[in-house]
């Protein structure tokens, strides 16, 4: 997983150093539980849904810097969109990889010292 440094330097430069822990605190909650709804809504057919939790996941990731997590977001949205069933079960089991690594490193971040 590649993190883009730069949108957290700004995030923090802008915010101050505890408003932007708390941001990314609440970035890190709202993307596993993105993540949790894109698998239900996988397993349901529920596409139009699955296409909404998608994009709010890129515009979680993007703004802290995890621009592969939001790169691949945009993917799955694409395959869901077309009806690619292949591509879908392959971008989506990336999505899922990406997404467990942001989490860990995002809770490793919060309990490194400044």
């Amino acid at each position: 997983l590649r993190v883009d440094a730069e949108p957290l330097l700004r995030l923090r430069a802008v915010e101050g150093p505890q408003a932007a822990a708390e941001r990314v605190a609440r970035a890190r909650e709202d993307l596993a539980y993105r993540l949790a709804r894109v698998e239900v809504h996988h397993r349901a057919g529920a596409f139009d849904e699955l296409v909404t939790d998608l994009r709010a996941i890129a515009q979680t990731a993007l703004p802290i810097g995890l621009s592969d997590l939001g790169l691949v977001a945009g993917h799955v949205q694409d395959c869901a969109r077309r009806g690619d069933a292949a591509g879908l079960g392959a971008t989506l089991a990336r999505l899922k990889r990406l997404g467990a690594q942001a989490l860990t490193l995002i809770a490793a971040l919060r309990q490194a010292p400044d």
